[in-house]
């Protein structure tokens, strides 16, 4: 609970202005910046390819009302690449405020902070963060909101939409054996292994799921285009990509799910002594306290697949934030962390285990 809180609080600190209704549809995009009205447009742009993209960019170098004009013109269309690939309970929420006369009140801070991330800062919906009464409050435009709901209702949208998400939960589970790897290969290893998709919709959708607030971003180097999931600089991951080692692994469908489902890294006999150390010093389930475990686990192993310096330091600092450990138990705990790193596919050998 103690991370949610920590990141809760980061994010929603950035929104404490109260929503003010507009009569019409451009007097409200018109209380937005140029910056602003180009961020919503700009995705539109780069998915429907250089055509829409450059008219976006002519827009955006004109004055203010050129822009406002473009999104006014465009808005629907614009609206649904938006919401396209966003998570079905972020819909769900948007569907709560429609159905509220375009206003959700959120106690207990229960909504999907990737809403937040992903809208937040859009003319597609409003947010409103009370910190002393811890409440949130949701705003819809209501010439938006006639938008949003034609949009949801649409037999077709829904159809893409799920469709979309399916791509997007395959390809994070190829990235999490592999962490970064080019997008020729890695069009012949879903088609291989997860399904048999056009090139040019493959292409499309991988647009979409980079465009939005998620860990995976396109890259290119010496004329390769790159999928990765790395928290580098650019620079860095030149040298990684010149560093990496062997031919790519390519698995069952079955192992990439057990990989991104945990289920092969709690099956692994080094993560059960992992366990069973905590248990007999600690008093200590770590199966039973998933933030530990994210904390602990999982946030070492991605720290290794990027550097071994950064993961020690981190596995320190996280130890002691959590845990009265002395430096003796400490290096038993990184000794065991490191035993299931060696069991577990390696960004830097291609997946290769």
């Amino acid at each position: 609970m103690y991370i949610r809180e920590m990141i809760f609080n980061d994010i929603m600190q950035n929104y404490n202005k109260k929503y003010k209704e507009y009569n019409t549809l451009e007097e409200y995009l018109n209380s937005y910046t140029r910056d602003d009205l180009y961020r919503l447009a700009v995705r539109y742009g780069i998915i429907n390819g250089d055509n829409k993209l450059g008219e976006v960019i002519i827009a955006n170098t004109s004055i203010k009302s050129k822009m406002l004009k473009y999104v006014v013109d465009n808005i629907e269309e614009i609206i649904k690449s938006v919401l396209l690939p966003i998570e079905d309970n972020n819909i769900e929420i948007l569907n709560k405020v429609l159905e509220n006369k375009n206003t959700l009140v959120i106690e207990d801070r229960r909504l999907p902070l990737t809403l937040i991330l992903n809208l937040g800062n859009t003319p597609v919906i409003h947010v409103h963060y009370d910190k002393k009464k811890d409440l949130i409050t949701i705003n819809i435009q209501k010439d938006i909101a006639l938008i949003i709901n034609k949009i949801l209702k649409n037999k077709a949208f829904i159809k893409e939409h799920h469709d979309l998400l399916d791509f997007e939960k395959n390809i994070e589970m190829l990235l999490e054996v592999y962490g970064l790897i080019e997008e020729d290969l890695l069009y012949d290893i879903y088609t291989k292994v997860l399904d048999n998709i056009e090139r040019k919709i493959f292409d499309k959708y991988l647009m979409y799921i980079t465009l939005k607030d998620c860990p995976l971003d396109r890259k290119h180097f010496n004329n390769i285009n790159y999928i990765s999931k790395l928290d580098l600089e650019d620079y860095e991951i030149e040298d990684y990509i010149s560093n990496r080692e062997g031919e790519y692994e390519i698995y069952s469908k079955d192992f990439y799910e057990n990989v991104e489902n945990r289920t092969y890294l709690k099956g692994l006999k080094s993560y059960e002594n992992l366990c069973d150390f905590f248990q007999k010093y600690y008093d200590f389930d770590l199966n039973e306290e998933d933030d530990i475990f994210e904390l602990i686990v999982c946030d070492y192993l991605y720290q290794m697949q990027e550097s071994k310096v950064i993961a020690r330091k981190a596995i320190i600092t996280n130890l002691d934030q959590y845990f009265n450990i002395n430096s003796k138990r400490k290096n038993e705990i990184i000794n065991y962390l490191n035993r299931i790193y060696y069991d577990y596919p390696k960004w830097r050998k291609k997946g290769n285990i």
